[in-house]
């Protein structure tokens, strides 16, 4: 859209947008930082104009960025969709919080007429060096992308290649996007930028076409950025529909998937439907809408008398220290230390003037340290004596005691760069660990795997921290022996010991005990979160589907993927 808006003023250019619409008909893109009634006001110019001066008056699909929160300027910004993945709460549920916020970022969308958005990525977020990995719910495996094998490139560097095999793809990476375009019915799927086992993807007839015959994305439109040659000559023939943003290409198949997913989207019925008055103001009541931790801690304390003493410290992406002191006095009059730190991302715009950013599309970092002076500030802090917190917004009712998190970490955090990627669906191996480590007085105690560290994770995925605590006992299974057609269900007593009432999520894991080829160590295969009293136990029940399983499991149920409370096996 910017080719007929001007970003700075939002004039329209009448002659520039005719031009476009030679070759960029088929979808616009509408990212672009302005205020909400311009882009609605070009939105409606571009969409009409391809109504009433084109032969069949076929209507574009209009598309922007809805990650975690709908793009345009003052929007409401949700969590991380890796935060997100920590909620452990399934988004298939209509109350769910996933879904809730997709609800809201959808009105906003229908608002201003957008009806193609690109949301989140279904991939593995493994390689914690990769700015896009903040875009991805977990390393356990809408507008679906990147498809496919996108998220673990080398180096953890965007674009790059990924390296890997079919066994490799179909086991690890395909199954997320079966669960997204299969089951979850999705309309479109964002081809990804990477080459997997030496092929471009946007140009692997295999994993676009040959793997669609699989039933994994027959007759679905898929995306992707390229130049003309490359789209004609080597995309469409592989399976791609259109460039990102409208794109001239044409070919018979494509064609017939992008008409089918306009008439799925009721484009030529309401071409220019808008939402309803409602609608339009919800979405300005929560752009108007913020929450910080320190008002957060305002409200905790609004009948407390507590007095909050607060310094800046210092800029996030700034080595200047002069503002530390001032931080370390503020610490100093206080009985207990909050200090919010940690990277920060930024719109593609915005990268495209030269911002700063430390993640996101095409920013990535070489190691997972803080970033200037922030180190130095927490450290400052943590020397003061008193009890401190490090975190980032929204912690206030946690640190109060008001309410008891329960979110598990989505992806395994790595105590050390240099043993990154850290997962916990490895395969099976070897790996052995005899860890040592050299200690804040700086003795050094020698080891083999590492010398002077530890591969597995500081903190594994599952893990969470909590005020209550969790007894696991009397693992049961319906059956010992089951068929393809089964579904074998685990139980479990689940008790907590602690004098606080909290959810728990329940997390059951398998592990293929025997197998002609090497598996991995072990596949989460479900979970539930229960809400549990304080001193209560209850039985928790989780279904198997033993469909795509064969031989003896192993199932393994616990707080996390290194916290394995019990173990039972069956046969399929």
């Amino acid at each position: 859209m910017s080719n007929w808006m001007n970003q700075e003023t939002g004039e329209f250019n009448a002659s520039a947008l005719e031009d476009n619409m030679v070759y960029k008909r088929r979808a616009f893109y509408v990212g672009q930082p302005v205020d909400w009634e311009t882009l609605a006001w070009n939105i409606e110019r571009g969409q009409k104009w391809l109504l009433e001066n084109t032969t069949l008056g076929i209507p574009a699909l209009i598309q922007t960025e809805g990650i975690h929160g709908f793009l345009i300027g003052n929007a409401t910004t949700f969590n991380s969709p890796t935060e997100l993945g920590c909620s452990c709460d399934p988004s298939i549920i209509p109350t769910s919080i996933p879904m809730q916020i997709q609800e809201v970022i959808a009105q906003k969308a229908a608002a201003l007429v957008v009806n193609n958005l690109f949301v989140r990525v279904v991939d593995l977020a493994r390689e914690l060096r990769f700015g896009r990995v903040e875009e991805m719910y977990s390393e356990c495996a809408a507008m679906v992308k990147h498809f496919a094998a996108f998220g673990s490139p080398e180096q953890g560097l965007n674009t790059v290649p990924v390296i890997g095999g079919e066994r490799e793809l179909r086991r690890t990476y395909l199954p997320a996007f079966k669960r997204s375009i299969i089951d979850g019915d999705a309309w479109s799927v964002m081809g990804s930028y990477n080459s997997y086992d030496g092929v471009p993807t946007a140009a692997d007839h295999y994993l676009l076409t040959a793997s669609a015959s699989d039933k994994l994305c027959n007759d679905l439109a898929i995306c992707e950025k390229g130049d003309m040659r490359a789209v004609t000559m080597l995309a469409l023939g592989a399976g791609n529909d259109m460039e990102m943003g409208g794109g001239s290409f044409n070919y018979r198949k494509a064609v017939s998937r992008i008409l089918t997913t306009k008439f799925k989207a009721g484009l030529f019925e309401h071409p220019l439907v808008t939402a309803s008055r409602k609608s339009k103001d919800l979405a300005r009541e929560i752009d108007r809408q913020s929450n910080t931790l320190f008002d957060g801690i305002k409200f905790a304390l609004a009948n407390i008398d507590v007095k909050i003493n607060y310094a800046q410290g210092g800029e996030r992406w700034s080595t200047d220290q002069s503002g530390i002191p001032a931080a370390v006095e503020a610490v100093e009059a206080s009985g207990v230390a909050v200090v919010v730190v940690g990277t920060w991302s930024r719109d593609q715009g915005e990268l495209w003037r030269g911002l700063n950013a430390t993640t996101g599309e095409h920013v990535d970092v070489h190691n997972l340290n803080l970033v200037g002076a922030q180190a130095d500030l927490v450290r400052a802090v943590i020397n003061t004596g008193r009890p401190t917190i490090v975190g980032g917004n929204a912690l206030a009712d946690v640190l109060f005691g008001k309410y008891n998190p329960f979110g598990k970490l989505s992806v395994s955090f790595p105590g050390d760069i240099g043993t990154a990627p850290s997962y916990y669906d490895h395969m099976k191996g070897g790996r052995p660990v005899d860890a040592r480590r050299m200690f804040p007085n700086g003795t050094l105690i020698f080891g083999h795997q590492y010398v002077l560290n530890d591969p597995r994770p500081l903190y594994p995925f599952g893990y969470r921290k909590s005020y209550s605590q969790f007894e696991y006992s009397d693992l049961k299974l319906s059956k010992t022996n089951a068929t393809a057609s089964d579904i074998v269900k685990a139980t479990i007593k689940v008790k907590n010991t602690s004098t606080i009432d909290r959810a728990e999520v329940v997390q059951l894991y398998v592990n293929n005990k025997v197998t002609s080829v090497v598996t991995l160590v072990k596949e989460l295969k479900g979970f539930k979160k229960v809400n549990i009293g304080a001193g209560k136990t209850v039985t928790v029940g989780i279904p198997i589907n033993v469909a795509d399983l064969g031989g003896e499991f192993e199932v393994q149920i616990g707080e996390s993927s290194e916290s394995i409370k019990a173990k039972a096996s069956f046969w399929v």
